[in-house]
């Protein structure tokens, strides 16, 4: 887990909390700060940005609509596309493309099975996932992603 430190200098590196987009036109969501997602970011370094921890303060973590895509500015944003389709609809959105986090590369899309770890809670899942991001998120934070 301490390769992502070491891969990139930032030690606390500002994260919008990662979106679950449904497949449907419903709004995406966010992680809360008590999942287990949300824990292993922490345990790589990566800590919310303060406007997306006030806004899942709010209660509002479960939905973020359009007009909030701003909450997706940080050093990083990992957001998941369950399909092509889907994802070539939020990339059709000028208010998404226009974020510098998609513009400048520093979006990281997990692969679907990476996706799946993420939603499990189990030991493996997340024991995998230490193995699987440090690298491809330190690639996004330099905008290679």
């Amino acid at each position: 887990m301490k390769s992502l430190r070491r891969a990139v200098p930032l030690l606390a590196v500002p994260l919008a909390l990662t979106v679950a987009c449904s497949g449907s036109s419903d709004p995406g969501g966010s992680t809360g700060p008590d999942s287990a997602t949300s824990q292993l970011f922490g345990d790589l370094g990566l800590v919310p940005s303060p406007a997306t921890e006030q806004y899942v303060a709010q209660g509002k973590d479960n939905q973020i609509s359009p007009e909030n895509f701003d909450l997706f500015e940080a050093d990083v944003f990992i957001g998941y596309f369950p399909d092509e389709s889907f994802r070539e609809s939020y990339s059709a959105m000028p208010v998404f493309a226009s974020l510098d986090v998609v513009r400048e590369g520093r979006h990281y899309v997990p692969t679907d099975e990476e996706w799946r770890a993420f939603r499990s809670t189990s030991l493996l899942s997340m024991a995998w996932l230490g193995e699987q991001l440090p690298e491809k998120i330190a690639a996004a934070v330099r905008g290679d992603a």
